[in-house]
Parts: structure tokens; sequence; C-alpha cells
């Protein structure tokens, strides 16, 4: 027998051992959580998972958790709050519920030590599986449910802000000097007002499920969807500035010229003949709807700073559910609404213009300086996930 038949011979039987040494042993488990696209990530998955792959192939499980996944960051974020461990690294591995590894580094140094050592656990007489590391499920209800909580909260709170946008606001101020020009009658005003709001909420609510649908696509593409998600936070970031800008600004002379983050002329003249049309149209209802329509959808170009961001975080909030995401657009496109029916129901009851104008002019440099905070928070979120 040659030399070549020896050795493939001895291949074969050591394949065969192998294949049935995988069947007998308990595959190690790799809980993998990582965020996609971040440096380290790419680092484990180009350099150390092939090596995983060519080494330990059918003794080991790989059960892997994008962190950009909200039940995801919710399952690690209750794993490390359990142990008491603070560690905000962009990739982590627990092996076997016994050991956790952090960062490419960690990983690098000590993944392979790991799979050795609970290989040869399992060879050993008496072997049970570990129980150490594995989430607590009050620990991961307890934290999803607050964070639930507090992101709902944050997109109610966003659309609240988004209607009072100076933006919206001098569309608003501008709307009631028309209403009460005209000196419509209340049953008018009623009409009106319920066609022009029920306008602006299909409007909107339609413009945002356009953009929801295209973040949701982006969730098929990790690396993509980072990359729209760093451009979105440093378009934050510069957002943010000028939003701090304008309420200095605006807080030391009371110009309005000198608010960078507004409509452009052109826009408000289109908005300003868009309502003179709907409040002097002889249908009040159609004209009414069809005003609302045109308003909300050339005013998007400016409240769309609060609204895209906010429909990145519905996106990742939902796990990527179009259905979970519906509801979060309806409930912020709800929020939006209440500055406009309140300006409805200020005009219908014979509230002064004059009034509201000297409280919008009072309120735009807490308008900027909230927007302006809004703004860092959702660079945060996006720049550090």
């Amino acid at each position: 027998m040659n030399g070549r038949r020896v050795l493939a011979l001895f291949g074969a039987a050591w394949f065969v051992a192998g294949a049935a040494m995988a069947a007998d042993i308990p595959p190690v488990v790799i809980d993998y959580y990582f965020a996609a696209g971040c440096p380290e990530c790419i680092q484990v998955n180009a350099q150390i998972m092939p090596e995983v792959e060519l080494r330990y192939d059918g003794f080991y499980t790989l059960n892997k958790w994008e962190t950009g996944v909200a039940s995801n960051y919710y399952r690690l974020a209750a794993l490390l709050n359990a142990r008491g461990i603070k560690n905000n690294a962009s990739v982590i591995m627990v092996v076997d519920q016994s050991d956790m590894l952090f960062g490419f580094s960690g990983i690098r140094d000590g993944l392979f030590d790991c799979l050795d050592r609970q290989l040869a656990e399992r060879l050993q007489p008496g072997w049970s599986p570990a129980e150490g590391l594995d989430t607590p499920p009050g620990d991961m209800s307890t934290i999803q449910q607050w964070a639930d909580a507090f992101s709902v909260t944050s997109i109610l709170l966003a659309g609240l802000l988004d209607g009072v946008n100076p933006c919206a606001i001098s569309t608003l101020v501008f709307l009631m000097s028309i209403l009460t020009a005209f000196g419509l009658s209340r049953r008018q005003m009623v009409v009106m007002g319920m066609a022009y709001i029920l306008a602006t909420f299909l409007t909107y609510t339609a413009i945002g499920l356009g953009v929801l649908r295209g973040l949701y696509l982006l969730q098929a593409f990790p690396l993509v969807r980072r990359g729209f998600e760093i451009v979105l936070g440093v378009g934050m970031a510069l957002l943010a500035w000028f939003s701090f800008r304008d309420a200095w600004r605006f807080h030391r002379n009371r110009d309005p010229q000198q608010i960078s983050l507004q409509l452009p002329s052109r826009l408000k003249r289109l908005i300003h003949a868009a309502l003179r049309r709907g409040v002097g149209g002889a249908r009040i209802a159609v004209t009414g709807f069809v005003a609302g329509a045109l308003v909300t959808a050339l005013e998007s170009v400016c409240t769309g700073q609060v609204y895209v961001p906010t429909l990145a975080l519905i996106i990742r909030q939902a796990d990527g559910t179009l259905v979970k995401a519906g509801g979060l657009l309806l409930s912020y496109n709800i929020m939006f609404l209440v500055p406009l029916s309140v300006a409805f129901l200020l005009v219908f009851f014979g509230a002064g213009l004059d009034g509201f104008r000297r409280w919008n002019l009072l309120n735009v440099t807490m308008a900027k300086v909230l927007m302006g905070c809004f703004f860092v928070a959702v660079c945060l979120f996006f720049l550090t996930r």
C-alpha cells in the first residue's frame, strides 16, 4: 500500500471519527452580538470567523444578534445589567453562557481558547451545560418594557415638537389671519378646520409611509443602512448647531430674518397663495382639504428636519416591522396635529390674533432650543449605537 493511499485512508478515518464525535458532543453555543457595519465587527467577520469555521465546523452553533434590532439590544442590555457589567463594545461574544469576550481584541485573544476548553470539558464524564450568563427573562422584560415606554414617549414628544416647529407655527399664524379676515361663520369655520386638519393628517401620513418604506428596504442592506444612519447623525449635528445659533440670534434681536432654518421665501409665497384660495373658495370643505394637502406637502421641506430622523427611530423601535412602525407613525402624526387643532379652536372661540402672534414670538427661542436638543439626542443615538 503506497503512502498516498495510507494518507487517504487516514484522512477518511479522521473525518469519520470527527463526524461521529460532532454528532455525539453537543455543540458549543456562541452568541454573537454586533452592530451592523461597525469596524470591529467587520474585522471579526473577516479575520476570526473563517478560522472558527475551518477549525470547529460541526462543533459549534452561532447565534447572531444584531443590536440594531431593538429586541436584540434589550437582550444584551439585560444580560449585562444582570451581571453588573458595564462595557459598550460594539461587538461581544458569549461562549456557552459562561465566557464573555468584548471587542475585536478580546475575541481574537480569547475565543479559540474558550472553544478548546469547552469542547474538552464536554469529553469529561458527568459534563452538563453551563448555567450562568443566560439572560434572566424578568430582567429582559423589565428593560424592554421601560425602553419601549421611553421610545414611544420620545416619538410622541417629537410629534408635538414638530407641530410647534417655527416653520409650522408661522403658517398657523397666517392661516388664522386669513380665517379672521374672511369672516367665516362658525359652521364654515368648523367645516374648514376639519377638512384642513384631515388633509394635513392624511398627507403627512402618506409622506411618512413613503419614507418608512424606503427605510424598511434598507434593513436588508446592513452596511448601507449603517452608512445612512451615520450621514443622518452628522446631519443632525449640523441642524443642532443651526438651531442653537438661530435661538441665540432671535433672542438677541427678535428678527425672524435671522433664522436660517425656515421655509424659503418662494415656498412661503406658495403656501400663502394656497391658503388664500382655499379659504376663499365656494366649496369650503373641498377647498379646505386641497389647501391642507398642498400646505402640508410644501411645509414638509422644513418640518422634515424632525420628521425624517424620527421615522428612522421608529424603524429601529419597530424592529423593522412595518405594522408596528405604522402604529407609531400614526401616533406621531396625531401629536403633530395638536398645535394645529388648538389654533383652530382659538379662532373658533374668538381668540385675538395679536395675542397668538405675541405668543409665537415669545416661544421661537424656546422652540429652537428644544429642536436643538432633539437633534443632539438623535445624533448621539445614531452615532453611538
